[in-house]
């Protein structure tokens, strides 16, 4: 087993034990699954340095790799090959201040990449890799959404509302974005709304947060919602800051309260 140590690293994604892009940042870095050393710098001399690009967010997507980066007013979308460095296509997004997070598809060679502005809403990019260059195209144009992210087998989408109106979750159909269902804060009879955190816990259950309240489990479509009973009070002791899955049946639950945050691992 190789380890190395990177000063002041943050990890973007992983593709296995094949490659893992990392941002020191200043430049990104891919290693491979090779073993290297460590030199002085902190720099494993295996990796392969996408010089003077300060990435926010990273995913393989087939044999290669797709990043964003800031740039003055924008946001750059790089594809760039894993094992030289080279940028070999990219594309430039009109999101002034904003922190990209990238939702891969789990079998197409596509992502979509959510690009929240703050007070300026979010904007959504469907990226794809087409014969080694990429797509863009915006989806949910005016929306202003946030992508909870696509149920295993990548045929529904799963939105929740932005915080500056957190009124109703859907679910659309991929890639048509048709909706097939929606909850709202009415339908759950709590008083905040909705909050972004959200995960499909398998092909027919979604984890979701009514904020404020408590962690609510629905179908596939958003109907049948359940309350789940958690020892944690969100109304009084704490709040619910985001869900993933883990695998079929098990959520990890970020939990924030005065003490400090931890998280909470649920089967349901």
């Amino acid at each position: 087993m190789a380890a190395h140590e990177l000063e002041a690293s943050r990890v973007l994604a992983a593709r296995g034990l094949e490659h893992l892009a990392v941002s020191d940042g200043s430049n990104l870095l891919i290693l491979g699954a090779a073993p290297g050393t460590v030199a002085a710098t902190g720099t494993p001399e295996a990796a392969v340095t996408v010089a003077d690009v300060n990435c926010d967010a990273a995913a393989f997507v087939g044999d290669l790799l797709i990043a964003t980066a800031p740039a003055a007013e924008t946001h750059r979308v790089l594809l760039i090959n894993p094992a030289t460095g080279d940028v070999v296509d990219e594309a430039t997004i009109d999101a002034d201040g904003a922190t990209a997070f990238i939702i891969p598809h789990p079998t197409e060679l596509v992502v979509v990449i959510e690009f929240p502005m703050g007070q300026d809403g979010c904007v959504a990019q469907r990226v794809e890799v087409i014969s080694g260059s990429l797509r863009v195209d915006e989806i949910l144009c005016g929306q202003d959404p946030v992508i909870a992210g696509f149920n295993p087998s990548g045929t529904r989408l799963l939105v929740t509302p932005y915080p500056d109106d957190p009124e109703t979750a859907r679910v659309l159909a991929w890639p048509s974005m048709d909706e097939i269902g929606r909850l709202s804060a009415d339908d759950l009879v709590t008083e905040i709304g909705i909050g972004l955190a959200a995960c499909w816990i398998n092909e027919e259950r979604i984890a979701i947060y009514a904020m404020e309240d408590s962690l609510v489990v629905t179908n596939e479509s958003l109907g049948e919602p359940v309350r789940a009973r958690l020892l944690l009070d969100f109304r009084d002791e704490g709040d619910l800051e985001t869900l993933v899955s883990l695998d079929a049946g098990r959520v990890a639950a970020g939990v924030w309260t005065p003490e400090g945050r931890f998280t909470l691992i649920f089967e349901i």
